[in-house]
């Protein structure tokens, strides 16, 4: 679905923003991706994105991006977004690599830079890493806290 409005060039492959759960044992990252800022059109804020490349062809909303995933070097004037305007919503997207970004893709074309093909990551805690090689199951308990269930203890004997 995201391919095809990327594809199409429709406004609709910017409303979804990505995530996945996260819990004490196991968390994820997606990469690359990259962050864009879905605003109002009635809001001047021009000023507040300094140095973010503006894409204002969605109807009612401008969205600002920066492609420093992209260069080395920022924009002119480029301030990291610490707080966000109201009627302003940070969308997390996914991209296309830095080598394909370079190679093939309009950095300044908001359309080219997202991708619906992404790498996923796991990161497992060292407490559940430590718990499955013991045999356990990594669990977690109503007050968010870990705990290996079933693990063997292990006893060298000399």
């Amino acid at each position: 679905m995201l391919q095809i409005r990327l594809e199409n060039r429709s406004c609709k492959a910017f409303n979804t923003s990505l995530s996945l759960p996260s819990t004490p044992s196991i968390s994820f990252s997606i990469n690359p991706n990259m962050t864009i800022f879905k605003c109002s059109k009635d809001q001047e804020l021009k000023y507040y994105f300094t140095g973010y490349t503006l894409y204002d062809s969605c109807g009612h909303f401008n969205f600002y991006y920066t492609n420093t995933t992209f260069q080395y070097q920022p924009n002119p004037g480029f301030k990291k977004i610490s707080t966000l305007p109201s009627n302003s919503t940070a969308i997390n997207l996914l991209t296309f690599s830095f080598d394909t970004i370079l190679r093939n893709k309009n950095q300044c074309d908001l359309f080219q830079l997202v991708s619906a093909e992404f790498s996923l990551e796991w990161h497992i805690a060292r407490e559940c890493s430590e718990c499955h090689l013991k045999g356990g199951q990594c669990q977690i308990d109503g007050n968010q806290q870990f705990r290996c269930a079933n693990a063997k203890k292990f006893v060298c004997n000399y």
